[in-house]
């Protein structure tokens, strides 16, 4: 039996055991109590909700006291459906804190992310730029031997040109 539990769609057990004299009021509380610790044990509420929980019990407990009209009374202060949405609005804000907190984290992973392939695409960029220098250096080398070894051996042809052309016959016998 608890404080939640709906006895018909409109009246639940809280207001019909209020008409029990003193008993009524303290078996609710007791209930009313246990479902607030069992929120916390569940949800881990803040201190201050848990306060407030149970400040709307002891009003209850209060009402509840007063015969005939405080049993009508705790009825409409109905303090386990308001404790009850609390809870929800406190489980609901956490888990949009969560969410946006997530989000965050997610952007910012994000934008590590892409921070880091520009960087990439910068030291690929250095990387083929030092390369094509270090191609040219390497095609200009290659021309100046090319250019070299021609000359060499143009000059190496034309000084054995000369060298048969100067040649002195042998004698003829």
């Amino acid at each position: 039996m608890c404080g939640c539990c709906c006895w018909t769609d409109t009246i639940g057990w809280a207001p019909l055991l209020a008409l029990l004299p003193v008993i009524g009021p303290a078996v609710m509380y007791s209930i009313h109590n246990k479902l607030t610790t069992l929120a916390d044990k569940e949800f881990n509420l803040p201190l201050e909700l848990k306060a407030k929980m149970h400040g709307n019990i002891a009003i209850d407990l209060c009402i509840s006291l007063i015969p005939i009209l405080g049993t009508l009374f705790s009825w409409l202060h109905t303090c386990s459906t308001r404790n009850a949405a609390m809870v929800y609005n406190f489980i609901v804000q956490r888990a949009l804190e969560q969410q946006q907190t997530n989000l965050q984290r997610d952007q910012v992973l994000q934008q590590t992310q892409q921070q880091q392939r520009q960087q990439m695409e910068k030291m690929k960029q250095n990387s083929n730029a030092n390369n094509n220098s270090k191609n040219r250096v390497n095609v200009r080398n290659n021309q100046k031997e090319n250019y070299e070894m021609r000359n060499l051996n143009s000059s190496s042809h034309n000084s054995s040109k000369i060298n048969s052309k100067t040649s002195i016959p042998a004698p003829q016998q």
